[in-house]
């Protein structure tokens, strides 16, 4: 058991990393198989208070894209963020083993797997009012066809608007926004950028930023220079999506909605499924296409009308 935490009995431990430690582990009260998150003494010396008020608006965070946190504990001695227990794979070890075996996603699934996450962001920032700051393959988790969204721990409440105590940029630089490595400010469009970045990483197999050295790496990011994606012209849309969602300048930058909005375009061009509560939503999008289709035809005809009538 938990010194401090009696009601959770350890199985394991499963990850180890500079925030803390994170264990499998066992409620005595119900039974349930949980994780408990034990935060390192250093983290907490200098971001106590922040992890103790973002405990409590993870709490908020009722979505099936989310790992759900269960409760929180901190005491003088110890503290303890404790999450339902999810078992699955990350993408980015999906990734390692799709290059092993000379495999790659095909730009439908990642339409999908974009789409899921894009659901559990929208939650995030409207409904919880949070940035996660580093939305990456390795803290996306599929199981059984369905995204979770892990590692909420340096998530950012937007109302708080201040950056970590050591003003670090916090995420990785793969897929971390310009603006977040330059002076280590975020909004909700990082959270997109990043998105972004990790989809180009799914369609292409590498991240857009990769370099030979960390400073090469560095400078890429920085600049927001990658090589472009080549694909299908039927898949137009979707490059052009990822463009504007890794859009340099953050007012240019397509916001959650905006993205969500043009995914689901994406997803009736390619003839993908369209859950049922979206069908209603559906029509009207075709019922556009439709008509600006129309007054497009018409825009023609009027021009061919004058050029013949006074040409």
């Amino acid at each position: 058991m938990f010194e401090g935490i009696p009601k959770y009995e350890i199985i394991e431990l499963v990850y180890e990393g500079s925030i803390g430690k994170v264990y499998k582990a066992k409620s005595t009260e119900t039974g349930d198989i949980v994780a408990v998150k034990q935060m390192n003494e250093e983290i907490l010396k200098d971001e106590g208070e922040r992890l103790k008020r973002e405990a409590e608006f993870l709490k908020k965070v009722d979505s099936e894209y989310f790992i759900k946190v269960i409760e929180s504990i901190f005491t003088p001695k110890y503290s303890f963020i404790v999450l339902e227990w999810c078992e699955g794979e990350d993408l980015e070890r999906v990734l390692e083993k799709n290059e092993i075996k000379g495999e790659k996603y095909t730009v439908e699934e990642t339409v999908e797997i974009i789409s899921q996450v894009c659901e559990g962001l929208k939650h995030l920032h409207s409904e919880a009012k949070l940035i996660h700051r580093d939305i990456k393959p390795a803290n996306l988790m599929l199981r059984k066809g369905r995204i979770k969204i892990l590692d909420l721990g340096i998530s950012k409440d937007n109302r708080l608007a201040r950056i970590t105590a050591t003003n670090q940029a916090l995420g990785t630089l793969y897929y971390m926004p310009p603006e977040q490595i330059s002076t280590g400010k975020t909004s909700f469009k990082s959270d997109v950028f990043s998105l972004g970045a990790t989809w180009y990483h799914l369609i292409k197999g590498v991240p857009p930023f990769k370099g030979k050295s960390f400073m090469e790496t560095y400078q890429k990011a920085r600049e927001c220079k990658y090589k472009p994606l080549l694909l299908n012209a039927k898949y137009a849309k979707v490059i052009h999506l990822i463009e504007k969602m890794m859009e340099y300048n953050v007012d240019d930058r397509y916001d959650i909605d905006r993205v969500i909005l043009e995914i689901k375009k994406i997803k009736i061009e390619l003839e993908m499924e369209v859950p049922e509560d979206n069908k209603e939503e559906r029509n009207i999008l075709v019922k556009n296409d439709y008509l600006m289709l129309w007054y497009i035809l018409a825009f023609v005809l009027v021009g061919v009308l004058v050029y013949l009538l006074f040409f």
